[in-house]
């Protein structure tokens, strides 16, 4: 008699190979599982356990940094990024092997926004300087060094 078997997860049924066919009772054949199933399990497990994490509070912090990150894209249209680290370690106090410590950090780069720009100049000194020391002062800059202004005051009850 030969010992391979066959069998049909369709019908729990499984024959040899001389033809012999049996009914299965218990059927010791692992089950299929939907892989969409199992990845809600795991994202349910993940959702309580970030829910756990400091009273809530990790929850929330990552809700408000995704809505910064969201928001800042937006405004800029650069990319940021957002970090979850969680770090588990045992416990130290405690002898037993399955009580840990769970510490999360939350990092989140931001995109840089634009910043305008300045002209500067260098003087002999090499110190910066708005004014381009290779250029003449006109008269009217020469005859304000004294903080007088070149214009009449203007009056604002007279308009």
């Amino acid at each position: 008699m030969n010992s391979a078997i066959k069998i049909s997860p369709v019908d729990r049924r499984c024959s040899s190979f001389s033809g012999e066919e049996t009914v299965l009772t218990q059927p010791n054949i692992p089950q299929e599982v939907d892989p969409s199933a199992l990845l809600d399990a795991k994202l349910k497990s993940l959702s309580t356990l970030l829910g756990s994490l400091r009273d809530g509070m990790t929850r929330v912090e990552l809700a408000e940094a995704v809505h910064e990150l969201v928001s800042a894209v937006r405004d800029t249209g650069k990319k940021a990024s957002l970090t979850l680290k969680l770090t588990v370690a045992p416990a130290t106090n405690i002898s037993n092997d399955h009580t840990l410590i769970v510490t999360d950090d939350i990092a989140v780069t931001y995109p840089k926004r634009d910043k305008s720009s300045t002209i500067l100049f260098a003087d002999e000194d090499n110190q910066l300087t708005r004014r381009d020391p290779r250029q003449p002062r006109l008269a009217f800059e020469q005859q304000n060094t004294r903080g007088v202004s070149p214009f009449p005051p203007v009056d604002p009850a007279a308009e």
